[in-house]
């Protein structure tokens, strides 16, 4: 008997026709229309993994473990490079015409199109197939899928033992195909076209064709042309070609990598790699695009490199020679010059031949062996012969971390993919930055904020880390730079800031383990001077108290201060005599008067560096309360404003930002407790603004600059000389003792007839 027939489809369900195929994975489709072979019953035994007579606790925990598992087996389905069958959706309409007989058995002519299928996360705005099925062979003629510019098509004859055809793909982002392939340090975009020729069978498919990349970036950098040719068998990708980063010297690359498809039944011989490389001179900017932070300017080189091995292990064979080059890297402020040396790839290890380069008045030499991807075995005879770098007085800028010079010798033991440093490194004239506020540095907000509790200030610590660090390991080579006990000495003109409130002479040293990305230091750092800089106010480390800076591995770069900071503020103490309106803002001259005397205050803060405000309390000598405290530290321009003289209170705000780094480093040089410059008002033989004995009132003069320099005898006696360097006044020397909180006596003279000794007694009500 014959038979023939037609099918007219309208909204075809993609999902019913792989349900009734059969097909549930990608593996399915290489038995083409031969129905599946299942087991039985005997083959899905379940396995018991409750404990139903354990505690209710017990259980409870086991239940917990059953689903971490789920949840883990459920992450590696989703890590699949391609979706599942299950997520092809997508609706289709057409027509087939099938006829034949049990002899001659069935011959089909079929046209479908459709629209906006899906799978996964790709999406094809059109579908189209034409085409006829006889003798067990499925012609094509042809197969369309578009999406935007992208297009795929596909021209041929697919059987199960034999197929032959031509496949066409433009515009295709290579990204997505790069999935399919993991390669180490290299990230590709772009769009490909490929023009491939199909042979082979469905379980062993063969290709061989040519490609072209257009718009292409290598890490994130433009490539100006990339063609080659590939071929495809027994489930290995074969390459060849050129690619072209710079307007010369092209890179020219091959080789072989296992790939196997997952609806082919050939598997790969092996899991070996072959790539090989050659590229010289200007070839070489290829380093600017595989290693951001180093990038080759000019001179001569020639790299001939062959890698073996594995994805996981590779093995590189080759040789890498420099001459007079210069590079730049991220971490040094100028082009290291003069680079000439040999770098040898033998196999499973690299060996360093002597590589010497100036940078500015330094030298970097380099020496020893390290291994590729896996530690060397015990008793290797290149293990004691690590790879060595000697730093000889460098200038270094990492940024947000250190700028100034080094001195020492680097360790890198490990492996060239994940090395581990470790050795010796002084750091000298130099600054260390410390992490800032979230809210802005302590000191400086607790004298803006409203002085009623203690400031609340968010900090975001450089680096916050667990203290089990990381936990996932990548399946995938990937290159990370570790710090194995690094000793590193803190010496001479080494300062530790945050700027701008932050400054501080440094010394001491301490040991770095962690990454380049999570540097986890232990030590302690002493401080010997510096300040805090709040711009009218400036606070200097406090003499014989052990100043230190405690970092914790668990605190990164955000260390525990331990410091105690003095500074000295004027005090302007006003009475009105009783019949002066109290509702006046400005106080007539003959019914005002009153003093100015100094008010020592001191800042102790125990806490991280980026949590200055919740960990700082304020005190004074006299006793005043924190708000008063607050108050004062407003600076000398809130004084100057409240007795009515604009002009001096002007002058006393562009005085605190003009003076105080001159005056810091004048104190810091001299070890004197006080030097101060500061603007004042000259009105006949009386200073305004500057003197910290008694004052007089407010009226006309002129504005003059003012000099007062101070020495602490002991903690409670100190003396002072204050002088107008501006007009011709005559030197005043004073001398100041606190009985107590309440009782103060103080003497001056300049030796012309003004001679005053006072004792005062305060009583705060």
């Amino acid at each position: 008997p014959e038979f023939a027939g037609k099918v007219n489809i309208q909204q075809g369900n993609l999902q019913q026709v792989l349900a009734a195929l059969q097909y549930f994975n990608l593996g399915d489709l290489a038995r083409g229309l031969k129905p599946p072979v299942y087991g039985n019953a005997a083959d899905v035994q379940t396995v018991a993994v409750g404990e139903p007579e354990a505690a209710l606790i017990v259980q409870l925990r086991r239940l917990a473990e059953i689903e971490a598992i789920l949840q883990q087996q459920q992450a590696v389905k989703q890590s699949e490079k391609l979706p599942a069958l299950s997520q092809l959706q997508g609706t289709f309409g057409g027509e087939i015409a099938v006829a034949g007989s049990l002899r001659t058995g069935v011959q089909a002519q079929f046209n479908v199109k459709g629209d906006d299928w899906r799978w996964g996360k790709y999406v094809a705005e059109k579908f189209s197939i034409e085409g006829s099925f006889q003798d067990g062979i499925l012609t094509v003629l042809p197969l369309e899928i578009r999406s935007g510019k992208s297009a795929i098509g596909f021209s041929g004859q697919l059987g199960q033992k034999a197929q032959s055809g031509q496949l066409r793909i433009e515009n295709v982002p290579v990204e997505e195909l790069a999935k399919l392939v993991e390669l180490p340090f290299v990230d590709v975009t772009g769009n490909l076209n490929l023009r491939a020729n199909l042979a082979g069978s469905l379980e062993n498919p063969q290709l061989a064709g040519e490609l072209s990349l257009l718009d292409g970036t290598l890490n994130g950098e433009p490539i100006k042309k990339a063609d080659g040719s590939f071929s495809y068998s027994n489930a290995r990708l074969n390459f060849g070609g050129s690619a072209l980063v710079t307007q010369t010297e092209p890179i020219e690359v091959t080789g072989s990598l296992p790939f196997e498809l997952p609806f082919a039944a050939v598997k790969a011989d092996s899991n070996q790699i072959d790539l090989r490389a050659n590229l010289q001179n200007e070839g070489l900017a290829i380093i600017n695009v595989l290693t951001p932070q180093v990038a080759w300017v000019s001179g001569k080189g020639a790299v001939q490199i062959r890698v073996g091995g594995t994805l996981q292990q590779p093995v590189a064979q080759g040789i890498a020679n420099f001459e007079n080059a210069t590079v730049r890297a991220r971490a040094f402020p100028e082009p290291i010059t003069g680079l000439t040396g040999a770098v040898r790839f033998e196999g499973d290890r690299i060996r360093v031949e002597r590589i010497r380069g100036q940078l500015t008045k330094g030298e970097i030499v380099a020496q020893g062996v390290i291994p590729l991807s896996v530690p060397f075995a015990e008793g290797d005879v290149d293990a004691a012969n690590p790879l060595a770098v000697n730093l000889d007085k460098l200038a270094l800028n990492l940024r947000g971390l250190y700028r100034g010079n080094v001195v020492g010798q680097v360790q890198a033991t490990g492996t060239a993919l994940r090395p581990q440093l470790s050795g010796n490194i002084e750091l000298y004239e130099g600054e260390v930055f410390l992490p800032s506020a979230g809210g802005g540095t302590g000191l400086a907000a607790a004298t803006s904020a409203t002085p009623t509790s203690t400031t609340e200030v968010s900090a975001s610590p450089a680096a916050e880390v667990s203290a089990s660090g990381v936990a996932a390991t990548p399946t995938s080579p990937s290159f990370e730079v570790g710090l194995n006990n690094l000793q590193l000495k803190l010496g001479r003109g080494v300062r530790v800031t945050s700027a701008p409130i932050l400054n501080f002479q440094a010394t001491g040293g301490l040991t770095v383990n962690g990454t380049l990305e999570d540097i986890r230091p232990e030590g302690t750092i002493r401080l010997t001077s510096g300040s805090v800089n709040l711009f009218t106010t400036q606070f200097r480390l406090d003499r014989g108290y052990p100043q230190t800076a405690t970092f914790v591995p668990t605190q990164g770069l955000d260390p525990t201060l331990d410091v105690r900071l003095a500074t000295s503020v004027q005090e302007v103490t006003r009475f009105r005599t009783p019949g002066t309106s109290v509702a006046s803002e400005i106080a007539d001259e003959p019914t005002s008067f009153g003093s100015v005397r100094s008010v020592r205050i001191q800042a102790l803060v125990k806490g991280k560096a980026s949590q200055l405000a919740e960990n700082l309390e304020l005190r004074s000598s006299p006793g005043r309360s924190s708000t008063e405290i607050v108050a004062l530290l407003g600076g000398s321009f809130v004084q100057t404003l409240g007795q009515g003289d604009s002009t001096l209170a002007i002058a006393n705000l562009a005085g605190a930002g003009l003076f105080n780094n001159l005056q810091s480093v004048i104190t810091n040089a001299t070890g004197l407790s006080e030097f101060r410059l500061f603007p004042t008002r000259i009105r006949g033989n009386e200073v305004q603004g500057g003197r910290s004995g008694s004052g007089g009132t407010s009226g006309a003069g002129s504005l003059g600059l003012g000099l007062e320099v101070g020495a602490d005898i002991t903690r409670n006696l100190s003396a002072s000389i204050i002088r107008v360097l501006s007009a011709n006044q005559p030197t005043e020397f004073n001398l100041r003792y606190r009985i107590s909180d309440q009782i103060l006596l103080r003497g001056s003279t300049n030796f012309q007839g003004d001679n005053r000794v006072t004792a005062e007694y305060e009583l705060r009500f």
